[in-house]
């Protein structure tokens, strides 16, 4: 996957050939991802919001905001949760199937967890 500036293309790198061509954003894509079998596509604008594609369909599953906006995000390997790096020093996980926020974490202030401490989602919840 790729972005082209307002829009996201996806590849068959194999075949060389493309797949699916993703027109409706309104926004400038910074970064792409596809979940591991190709199902799923997230796409974080340069507004903060991050959209999650259904590649076969080519249908938005979800528009995922916050009040803070998305600096960087990961999509788990099955597409069903998204852990997003927010620019409130929060890390917000989402379930991709409903739009909602699972779990938010505040990584500021005194109750921050380490920097060297390593965090773990279980995306099988």
């Amino acid at each position: 996957a790729r972005s082209t500036g307002r829009g996201v293309e996806v590849w068959d790198v194999a075949d060389a050939v493309l797949t699916r061509r993703f027109e409706q954003l309104y926004h400038r894509n910074t970064t792409v991802q596809l979940n591991r079998d190709g199902t799923r596509v997230a796409s974080l604008a340069d507004d903060g919001s991050i959209a999650v594609w259904e590649t076969e369909s080519g249908n938005l599953k979800q528009k995922l905001t916050n009040d803070a906006e998305a600096k960087t995000f990961s999509l788990s390997s099955e597409g069903t949760r998204l852990a997003a790096i927010l620019t409130d020093d929060t890390v917000a996980l989402w379930d991709t199937d409903n739009g909602q926020v699972l779990r938010q974490i505040d990584f500021a202030g005194d109750h921050a967890p380490h920097r060297t401490e390593s965090r773990h989602f279980d995306t099988r919840r």
